[in-house]
């Protein structure tokens, strides 16, 4: 094949034949079945067809690429999930397209670009509101500003965070970016409030922001108050079920201060994998100092129905407020 302009060399390309094992061919066929059968009948719940079957197939092609058990794993989940709504249909305590169950419903096909991957920000997506066992996420609201500052005016809140304590106008300038960052287009940032469950008051802040390549950073910062609860671990599963189950991503990621062991925990208890150090990362208190940096991948994520309670979680993993400059850790 060649191209017209001449001004490129000549490109051929041909079909190599590759006889599929028995092994593969079995697999091939049940996602095949899966997706058409599967996933019709259960978009079809409700008596209302869903168009997801082509994101589906673009989503599984992605899988055939993985390896068996990462795609075993995400067959299982998307099991798992279904018979959770089967029961729920059954118990009638269904509540269709509440987040806590569905969040991906809140991001329907036509949010999505035609990589298969999220097109997040699209107009008239519904705002977070997610909901765990003891805490909820929801977007941050102008009456939000003193929780935050006693957070972020707190010394000992900031101790390891990657900024010093904030001023109140400093503070009232991340409740304004927060509150902006939810309209854009695309959508990049997810500023949100951290709420016991059930309650509208705010004892934590969080922040998601995407990347290239189906990735984020996370971070977040609770009140002291409410260190020593177990609430961190919580809040990052939360996190990665906005990311993995809301925005299709591939890898989460977040960091920490060296000295910070409360927020190790935090993250290895979570689900994340201890990536490394990046030195002389930040500038904070008059000296450089460098960040311990986790991740978790879409195929290592478990959903958690029920979250472990740990006593010496709580302390809060490094969180950039939306006014920090660009490269801080959150």
């Amino acid at each position: 094949m060649s191209n017209a302009s001449g001004a490129l060399s000549a490109v051929s390309a041909e079909t190599v034949p590759y006889e599929l094992t028995a092994l593969e061919c079995d697999l091939y066929e049940d996602v095949t079945h899966y997706v058409r059968e599967g996933m019709n009948r259960a978009g079809r719940i409700g008596g209302t067809r869903k168009n997801t079957v082509g994101f589906a197939l673009t989503v599984l092609q992605r899988r055939l690429a993985s390896s068996p058990e990462a795609i075993h794993r995400s067959l299982v989940r998307r099991t798992e999930r279904l018979e959770r709504r089967k029961q729920e249909i059954l118990d009638g305590t269904c509540r269709e397209g509440m987040p806590t169950a569905h969040l991906a419903e809140l991001w329907p096909p036509r949010h999505r670009s035609s990589s298969g991957g999220p097109q997040v920000g699209s107009e008239g997506m519904t705002p977070v509101n997610l909901a765990g066992l003891r805490l909820a996420l929801r977007e941050v609201e102008p009456e939000d500003t003193a929780a935050i500052l006693a957070i972020y005016g707190d010394p000992e809140a900031t101790r390891h965070l990657s900024f010093e304590p904030r001023t109140r106008d400093q503070v009232q300038a991340i409740t304004d970016r927060s509150i902006a960052s939810a309209k854009d287009t695309p959508r990049i940032e997810y500023c949100l409030a951290i709420t016991p469950l059930g309650e509208r008051r705010l004892i934590g802040y969080a922040r998601l922001a995407t990347e290239p390549q189906q990735a984020a950073t996370i971070g977040f910062a609770l009140n002291p108050a409410q260190w020593g609860k177990g609430l961190g671990t919580e809040t990052v599963h939360l996190l990665c079920t906005l990311g993995f189950k809301g925005l299709g991503l591939h890898r989460i990621w977040a960091a920490r201060s060296p000295l910070n062991e409360a927020s190790a925990r935090t993250l290895l208890r979570a689900g994340m994998t201890e990536d490394g150090r990046i030195r002389d990362h930040v500038f904070v208190h008059g000296a450089w100092r460098d960040s311990i940096t986790y991740s978790i991948l879409e195929h290592e994520w478990t959903p958690r129905d029920v979250l472990e309670r740990d006593t010496a979680d709580g302390a809060p993993a490094d969180v950039a407020p939306p006014d920090a400059d660009s490269g801080l850790e959150t």
